[in-house]
Parts: C-alpha cells; sequence; structure tokens
C-alpha cells in the first residue's frame, strides 16, 4: 500500500496521496490532496440512499412516513478516488466481504436523519484514513529505579520486623 498523509485540522482531516499518471499509470512526484469532506461527498454521491418506516413511538405519523434514512457503501462507490484511499477505505469497511450499510432514525424528519448520516460518514471517513498509533517500545526500569524499589522493600521488611513479638513465644 502506499504512503498515504493525514492532518488533522479544525474539524476537518487533509488526506495527501502520490499522484499517478493517467496515461501511463505511473507514479510521479506530485501529490493529491483531498479534505475528509471531498471523499465524503465524492461517497455520498455514488451511495445509495433508501428511506423506511422508523421503529418506536410517534402515533399516527410514525406509521404511515418513512423518517428512517439508509445509506448502502459498496466498493463500486469508491470508484474515481485515488487508489490509496479506496484501498483505506475498502481494507477499513471491510468492503471485499460486504458493503457497509449506516441507519439513522434519530429524528423525526428524513433529511435531518440523511445529514446525520452524512456527519457519520465523514467521521468513519476520518477514522479509517487515520495513521496506525505507534507501536508501542517496552520500556525496562533505570537501575536507579530498582535499586529504590529493593530500598524500600527492606524498609518494608524492617517495620513488620519490629512488629514482632519480642520473646519469640507464639499468643
Amino acid at each position: 500500500m502506499l504512503a498515504c498523509r493525514v492532518r488533522f485540522g479544525p474539524g476537518r482531516a487533509t488526506i495527501t496521496v502520490p499522484a499517478t499518471n493517467e496515461r501511463t499509470n505511473e507514479r510521479t512526484n506530485e501529490r493529491t490532496t483531498m479534505d475528509a469532506a471531498e471523499v465524503t461527498q465524492h461517497l455520498l454521491g455514488r451511495a445509495r440512499w433508501t428511506a423506511s418506516r422508523s421503529s418506536g413511538p410517534g402515533g399516527q405519523r410514525r406509521d404511515k412516513v418513512e423518517t428512517r434514512a439508509e445509506l448502502t457503501v459498496d466498493r463500486a462507490c469508491l470508484d474515481g478516488l485515488a487508489t490509496d484511499i479506496a484501498e483505506r477505505l475498502t481494507e477499513y469497511w471491510q468492503l471485499a466481504v460486504r458493503p457497509i450499510r449506516l441507519t439513522c432514525q434519530d429524528e423525526r424528519s428524513l433529511a435531518r436523519n440523511q445529514s446525520l448520516l452524512a456527519e457519520r460518514l465523514e467521521a468513519s471517513v476520518v477514522e479509517a484514513l487515520a495513521p496506525p498509533p505507534d507501536v508501542r517500545r517496552p520500556t525496562r526500569p533505570s537501575r536507579a529505579k530498582r535499586a529504590r524499589r529493593l530500598d524500600d522493600k527492606g524498609r518494608r521488611g524492617d517495620v513488620k520486623r519490629l512488629r514482632a513479638d519480642v520473646r519469640g513465644e507464639p499468643d
């Protein structure tokens, strides 16, 4: 997989990937920069939206109005994105196995539920394209730290020894 750099700003993430030459399909030294919002808009334009009836309370309106929004994103929706971004999204969402389906029925309005889904999709895109955390290197206590610990143990043992019965006879 190619290197991809993600920079986080206030509420945004900018993704920088190496560019390819359209004719020869070779990597160039130029870089393509896409904002997470641009990737989300690309996905929203190609994804499949459906609406259905929400569950839960709501009376007569709930029984006749379709306010639950569903968004289905599959591998075909990634066409047109940079290859590295498409690979990362495919791996993170496991699109090779099955499409990802997001649903929202939090609000009474279909439009509001769709906008909430768009926000959730953008957050998921930012999370998917974020670089992995640094690998933790195991550390060892220093020599001075080990000596302090042993001194403390010895002092604690002395305190406990002083509490013992002086006569040496059990009670």
